[in-house]
């Protein structure tokens, strides 16, 4: 997954900006039902029961994956199931189960057996499956990697994603204890009340460059007399 110059700016792009939480929570369960199939579950058997945890800006990412993921799933019978989609320290966490086999799916049962009847009749129609579609275990890893790196790939790429506005950044907002995924843009609107906190980090980030750009000036004398004062400390 790679950031398109702009693409904030085309229509498949706004489809997501302008969509509301629900909106999205509804549009991905009906396009993505054997993804989504844990959305309905109790907070004790997933985390997904708390919804889609991350902002506007990366449904357009998460759909993307999502895409990926179920042409993967109608190849090889191979499905991704989420378990929680959230944003943690300026970066994406999508947590899932892998399963191997056909594309079956059962409608979540207010009662944890029925569940547990279900996933258990689903796993052993999924080894039967990948029997009779000739998947071997070389096959199931090297999808499997595959899987994962599309994951880890769009987990790490949204951490440069406005979470509100869509827009590319360099870098988080690192304000205190808390790292925002957001621009400076994004950021007033999210948090209006904080543009005292905004103007203290850019201070900061223009003081860290003028050092950073001292350091790179330095002569051999000045990086060991650095050396020494960071010894010091």
């Amino acid at each position: 997954m790679y950031y398109t110059m702009e693409i904030e700016k085309t229509k498949e792009f706004k489809k997501f900006l302008v969509m509301k939480p629900e909106e999205f929570d509804k549009y991905m369960c009906e396009t993505y039902p054997n993804q989504f199939n844990q959305r309905k579950l109790s907070m004790s058997e997933t985390c997904m029961c708390w919804g889609f945890c991350i902002g506007k800006g990366w449904y357009y990412y998460l759909d993307q994956l999502c895409n990926k993921l179920d042409l993967i799933q109608k190849t090889t019978g191979i499905k991704v199931s989420w378990s929680q989609i959230k944003e943690k320290f300026a970066s994406g966490r999508f947590y899932n189960n892998i399963h191997f086999g056909c594309p079956l799916i059962f409608k979540p049962s207010k009662y944890k057996i029925i569940n547990t009847i279900n996933f258990t009749l689903t796993d052993f129609i999924n080894n039967i499956y990948r029997v009779f579609c000739g998947l071997s275990k070389k096959d199931i890893h090297l999808w499997s990697n595959m899987i994962q790196e599309l994951i880890s790939n769009c987990e790490s790429f949204v951490g440069n994603i406005c979470e509100e506005t869509g827009e590319y950044i360099e870098k988080p907002i690192d304000a205190g204890s808390w790292i925002y995924p957001l621009s400076e843009k994004g950021f007033l609107k999210v948090h209006p009340d904080r543009k005292e906190v905004l103007k203290q980090w850019k201070e900061y980030e223009e003081e860290k460059e003028k050092i950073n750009d001292s350091i790179l000036k330095l002569d051999d004398k000045g990086i060991k007399k650095l050396k020494k004062f960071l010894k010091i400390i």
